[in-house]
């Protein structure tokens, strides 16, 4: 029996065209490069990869060469005016706002005063916060402004701060209770609505009270009411309930004072009044971000 002698009939490229390999089993067509099909996906795949590793690169030189310009002291002082802002604010409600002196004792104060330090407490968190941490990109960011957020991140947290513990800060609560507080009101209103609250039910907004269970002491029509808290600061607990949400305020005050003795040697400030935020001028020159 004779054998067949598989042949291949080789046709060289034409200018601006695919060639094609033929076989005497059929053809198949590459695209151009000589590689097939899987392969030609593997070798895309690491010329990308290769681009990728050489954009990193990039991206960790611009931020190492920010972080030792002297804009790097903007961020320092950012964040520790922040965090003595925050522990200054807490002490404004400790003493505006005292815990029961016995467990029996209890208050409810209406203060708006004491309210507006609080939710500018929390926004102060919250701005130290995002010093702090990675976010997602948003569809405003270029490629190197979200790549130098997250290496400013990671310096501020892991290299400046690195092992200062830092958790109520960094709860998601603190920001959640203040840009989604009409989201929970909605909530409130139409669970009210429903019935899906029991009745009566007491609603507390901007009120401090001296213990958590002070507003079921007092019946409505002979029952203790069912309480919503919109607003409350709770002043043996050193709590706020902001958007049903629970805020540890001493833990904030603790963390912010961690970072603010961290930072303090690296801030400059007035000899002769050093509890006061200055002005600072940071000077730039063509020799700031050389490498």
């Amino acid at each position: 029996m004779r054998r067949h002698q598989r042949t291949f009939l080789k046709l060289g490229p034409s200018p601006g065209r695919r060639h094609h390999r033929a076989t005497a089993s059929g053809s198949r067509t590459t695209d151009g490069t000589g590689f097939g099909p899987g392969r030609l996906r593997r070798f895309r795949g690491s010329c990308y990869r290769r681009r990728m590793r050489k954009a990193t690169s990039d991206y960790d030189e611009i931020w190492a060469s920010i972080a030792k310009s002297p804009l790097a002291g903007a961020y320092i002082t950012e964040a520790y005016w922040l965090a003595t802002n925050v522990v200054r604010r807490a002490e404004e409600v400790f003493r505006s706002a005292k815990s029961p002196g016995k467990p029996a004792e209890s208050y409810i104060k209406v203060d708006h005063d004491l309210t507006t330090t609080l939710t500018t407490l929390l926004g102060e968190a919250v701005r130290l916060k995002s010093l702090l941490t990675e976010r997602p990109r948003n569809r405003n960011q270029t490629d190197t402004q979200y790549e130098i957020q997250v290496r400013r991140a990671r310096w501020m947290r892991d290299e400046l701060l690195k092992g200062v513990k830092v958790k109520a800060l960094l709860d998601a609560n603190v920001r959640n209770s203040l840009e989604h507080f009409d989201e929970y009101l909605d909530e409130i209103a139409i669970r009210c609505h429903d019935g899906a609250i029991p009745r009566p039910t007491s609603v507390p907004l901007d009120v401090s009270v001296g213990r958590r269970k002070t507003f079921e002491r007092f019946p409505i029509g002979g029952k203790q009411p069912h309480v919503e808290n919109l607003r409350v600061y709770v002043a043996a607990d050193k709590l706020f309930v902001n958007a049903g949400r629970e805020i540890n305020i001493r833990a904030l005050q603790d963390e912010a004072r961690r970072i603010m003795k961290r930072l303090e040697a690296l801030v400059p400030t007035d000899d002769e009044h050093p509890e006061q935020r200055g002005s600072s001028v940071f000077i730039l020159t063509d020799a700031s971000f050389a490498s």
